[in-house]
């Protein structure tokens, strides 16, 4: 069987005004550019438009990429309900399982094969593939695998029975699905996430500190990330702190209700996606001592553009992190998270060899790689079967 069509069930998916699921779309956009038909099947929160002042969207509408491969979004609108269960099920996935069934139902593309972002929507697209016969794969990202609580444990099992393939983002996100009980012995692969290279690389340090007025001698870290307790920025403020080095200060790039604030912070807030790594080319390091991951997207984000990272010592970096381009510490340990920044600040040599290791590393982590080798990986999968 030949892979030419493939239909996508996601969380969500970013525009202009609502720029979630970003990395999500910038898969999807890829493997469209390698001359795949593309079809996405995903929610749309009625919630969100009334109470939060999110642009609502037509329920079809349609995606170009940047080579001009359309494609085909289909987006009902459904009611949230946050926390309240039904049966087992939380309420709000089982009204967007019924939608996003509904609606693949009525369309009725002609698809190869489901490709479902998260357990959660493996469930959704599991129900899908059962009825029309159509091969599932997973791709797993999850910070932590939560299927569990939405779905009682039969319907998970049901839901995955036409499940042909893994793709896991990480090695701690593989083996955390096969102790779930989640995929058995299914075909798998580890493709860490990946990022469009031709906007991360390295930039001119001091030209872009003078775009955005950041002092030219100072000692700049980047932090990219919620801010909440699992990303700590907080942490990272009181590492900074603890050093007492008024030539030491942060960029806290996302949102959220830890927002640092202090004389050593630059900026604390959102920049759009084009200019995050405008920003992190002003900076000389990079740090996340974050709690929980699938695969960092900003850790990859910032080794293209040739930081040296600290970053947790956890098995969810284990694949694109070592001692060569990072410094691993235990993430809730303040005393750790500082003395790795004094290093760094204070060994020239080896931020240069971090630096340079960051950028070598990361040309492995093309996007457009990535979704050759997902493409290649069903085709595999295809004639197994």
């Amino acid at each position: 069987m030949k892979i030419e069509h493939i239909s996508f069930v996601v969380p969500g998916y970013p525009t202009k005004d609502d720029p979630q699921f970003t990395f999500v779309a910038e898969t999807i956009r890829a493997i469209a550019d390698q001359g795949i038909v593309c079809t996405v099947f995903t929610t749309q929160s009625i919630s969100k438009s009334l109470f939060r002042g999110v642009k609502s969207r037509p329920s079809h509408w349609i995606d170009e990429t940047k080579d001009g491969n359309r494609i085909s979004i289909h987006q009902p609108k459904v009611i949230s309900v946050s926390n309240v269960r039904l049966f087992g099920w939380s309420l709000s996935s089982l009204i967007a399982k019924q939608a996003i069934f509904k609606t693949f139902k009525k369309v009725s593309p002609k698809t190869d094969i489901l490709y479902a972002h998260f357990w959660h929507s493996g469930v959704i697209a599991g129900e899908i593939a059962n009825k029309f016969d159509i091969p599932l794969v997973v791709a797993t990202g999850e910070s932590k695998i939560w299927v569990k609580r939405l779905y009682p444990e039969k319907v998970i099992h049901n839901n995955l029975r036409k499940l042909v393939g893994l793709i896991s983002v990480s090695t701690k996100n593989l083996n955390e699905s096969r102790q779930l009980g989640l995929c058995d012995d299914v075909p798998n692969i580890i493709l860490p996430n990946a990022i469009e290279t031709s906007k991360f690389f390295p930039r001119d340090k001091w030209k872009m500190r003078q775009k955005y007025g950041f002092p030219q001698k100072a000692f700049i870290i980047s932090f990219v990330g919620a801010f909440i307790e699992r990303k700590g920025p907080l942490r990272l403020q009181e590492a900074v702190k603890r050093l007492g080095d008024s030539s030491i200060k942060v960029i806290y790039i996302g949102d959220g209700p830890q927002k640092p604030h202090g004389d050593e912070v630059l900026h604390a807030g959102r920049v759009p996606h084009d200019v995050v790594p405008e920003y992190l080319a002003c900076s000389d390091i990079f740090v996340l001592p974050t709690l929980a991951e699938g695969c960092s997207n900003a850790i990859v984000e910032a080794m293209a553009c040739g930081l040296p990272v600290v970053s947790s010592d956890r098995e969810y970096n284990y694949d694109i992190l070592d001692r060569a381009n990072s410094i691993l510490v235990e993430p809730e340990s303040i005393t750790e998270i500082s003395n790795a920044i004094y290093l760094l600040r204070n060994d020239n040599n080896l931020r240069t060899a971090c630096s340079q290791e960051s950028i070598n590393r990361a040309k492995i982590f093309d996007i457009r790689v990535r979704a050759s080798k997902i493409i290649i990986f069903m085709r595999e999968l295809a004639e197994i079967g």
